[in-house]
């Protein structure tokens, strides 16, 4: 994706790898597991603690700012990919596994719009 440019080190062609460690009760004793992580993954920028969040860092406060929208960006896309069934791992995407996780993933706002617009949908529907 286009966005893998804005992590320092990496082009458009490149596998972006962000390290996952295991979260702990406190801070403090994530450490000696995200020194590890750094130093087996010398490129990374970023790490993710599992059922935690995630540390960025960058030479100054706009640089890991704009890493972390990055990895945001990067991150939701490749969930959203994933939701379509489409392949996140290749450039092109691979093909829609079925016309079913398409529609389970949600219509496009466009045909919403066309919906509502119509009459079809409720625009203030009561739950």
């Amino acid at each position: 994706m286009e966005m893998i440019k804005g992590i320092k080190g990496h082009g458009y062609y490149d596998e972006l790898v962000v390290p996952i460690i295991e979260n702990t009760a406190y801070e403090y004793e994530l450490t000696e597991a995200l020194a590890k992580a750094i130093e087996a993954y010398t490129k990374t920028t970023a790490v993710l603690v599992r059922n935690h969040g995630i540390y960025v860092w960058g030479d100054s406060w706009i640089s890991a700012k704009t890493l972390a929208e990055c990895y945001h960006y990067l991150f939701d896309a490749t969930i959203k990919l994933h939701q379509l069934g489409l392949d996140w791992s290749t450039p092109n995407h691979g093909p829609i596994q079925s016309i079913r996780s398409l529609m389970i993933a949600g219509e496009s706002n466009a045909s919403d719009k066309t919906r509502k617009a119509n009459g079809e949908i409720d625009p203030f529907p009561v739950r």
